[in-house]
């Protein structure tokens, strides 16, 4: 009898990673200024709506905050940073010659005790990005964190229980498998995403802290298509 032990031999393969959506993340590697953080104050104060008992946060009633002189730093810093996402890392393959990507609108959010944000994309938008102000302190050293959302019930992972429940040892949660991601962040944590990407925001389940980020989106301005039918020649206005 053979007693020499056989290794199985992998099949040879490839996986091909098919309509992957890239989540880009950075920091700003700097405390806000005295006077960001007294423009900040200054709009929680001045600047909220008034959160009804059927509203999840409160965000500010001025939607185009980084217009603001006192925040063109924080502005410079994510418009360096969407032009590294959308052309120098060809990572979506966007035409630097002919389009730019543009910040449009830009708010607050207050994520107060018991509140949070359900799963949701962001219309009228390309990219969609959040900066974080103010993180919530979790126990046992956990960080904050956003989550982000695979297609939805027409998805074949999220309608198989085979692939999502971590219970069974027939197999583990993958970036393939998943039905849904959640990414750490701290204070000065910058996250863009495509807008149509579906994310959501934990309960804050403290009783005395409050989360604090800043949320943009964008659009693309110049020459879409390639003089076909379908051009679309866009300038940018007045936002």
């Amino acid at each position: 009898m053979n007693n020499q032990s056989h290794t199985k031999k992998q099949l040879p393969h490839e996986i091909i990673s098919l309509f992957p959506r890239p989540v880009y993340k950075t920091n700003i590697q700097r405390k806000f200024t005295k006077q960001e953080y007294d423009e900040f104050a200054s709009i929680i104060t001045k600047d909220l709506d008034e959160r009804a008992s059927n509203q999840f946060k409160r965000i500010t009633t001025d939607k185009y905050l980084l217009k603001r002189k006192s925040l063109s730093a924080i502005r410079s810093f994510i418009e360096q940073h969407l032009n590294e996402f959308c052309f120098s890392s060809n990572l979506l393959g966007m035409n630097k010659t002919k389009i730019s990507c543009n910040i449009t609108t830009s708010w607050l959010n207050l994520f107060e005790p018991r509140a949070f944000n359900p799963e949701h994309n962001h219309r009228n938008s390309i990219l969609s990005g959040v900066l974080y102000i103010r993180c919530l302190e979790l126990p046992d050293n956990k960080l904050d964190g956003i989550n982000f959302h695979g297609n939805g019930t027409e998805d074949f992972y999220s309608s198989s229980e085979m692939f999502h429940h971590i219970d069974l040892p027939i197999t583990h949660t993958t970036k393939f498998s998943a039905t849904s991601f959640r990414i750490p962040v701290d204070v000065g944590d910058l996250i863009l995403f495509p807008s149509t990407l579906r994310h959501s925001v934990d309960l804050n389940e403290t009783t005395d802290q409050t989360r604090i980020s800043m949320s943009f989106n964008t659009f693309a301005f110049g020459e879409l298509g390639d003089g076909d039918t379908s051009e679309v020649i866009l300038k940018q206005g007045k936002l």
